[in-house]
């Protein structure tokens, strides 16, 4: 079921039906219908400045979920530009995997260009569960551990990995899932897209509209760094 302002921009698109949303809420309310965007208050945390330029930061990460109706959930991967709200990359896997994260920074790199620094949580998958194993004496001797297999990637591209201690301080993605886990499974479904095939495919199209309705900060200087096509 799509949220009231959802369901105005598909009249228009789909239906070529025009309507104010004030006009549309009230409709809808009269009918005794509620916007399932309504949710209990949940308690705020401020929000992080943005970052001033394009290409300084992404956030990243996955979220399992019912995209395609029923009961199976589905991951999917995303990056974000902490400066404009760009999906740079977007991918559906069965699970959270490496193949996931790979393949949208893939994406990003060559639509995008390759970022300064990327933001994740301390999933295995990003950071090596030995690091907690490392004592003051290790780091002061200059130990390291190894880095995962996405680490050695970015550190190949000089893309800086950075780690955050709670979902709260990434904001910006974790809205990001709330924004798609509304709006996203009812593009699914008015496409009848049942499949993680189909789903990636259609992604492409639907990045391109989703980031311009809902990017900011467009003049923003950018930092990425142009894919030259010399990595795998």
């Amino acid at each position: 079921q799509a949220n009231f302002k959802h369901f105005q921009e598909l009249l228009e698109l789909h239906h070529g039906i025009r309507i104010s949303y004030s006009s549309l809420y009230t409709l809808l309310k009269k009918a005794d219908m509620l916007s399932p965007l309504k949710k209990k208050r949940r308690k705020k945390h401020p929000r992080r400045q943005r970052m001033p330029f394009k290409g300084e930061l992404l956030q990243i990460d996955a979220t399992p979920f019912e995209w395609f109706g029923g009961n199976e959930k589905f991951a999917l991967h995303a990056a974000i530009d902490d400066a404009t709200g760009i999906i740079t990359g977007a991918y559906f896997t069965h699970n959270e995997c490496l193949h996931g994260y790979l393949e949208v920074m893939r994406q990003t790199c060559i639509e995008h260009g390759i970022p300064q620094a990327v933001y994740s949580d301390k999933h295995t998958i990003f950071r090596s569960p030995n690091t907690e194993k490392l004592t003051l004496e290790d780091e002061v001797q200059g130990k390291t551990v190894k880095l995962t297999q996405f680490g050695r990637a970015l550190d190949e591209l000089g893309i800086r990995l950075i780690y955050a201690h709670s979902p709260q301080a990434k904001g910006r993605i974790e809205r990001l899932w709330a924004t798609l886990q509304s709006r996203l499974p009812v593009e699914l479904a008015i496409r009848n897209i049942t499949t993680i095939e189909q789903a990636n495919e259609f992604l492409k199209e639907y990045l391109l509209a989703f980031n311009n309705s809902f990017s900011v900060n467009h003049d923003s200087e950018s930092l990425f760094v142009k894919y030259d096509g010399n990595y795998d």
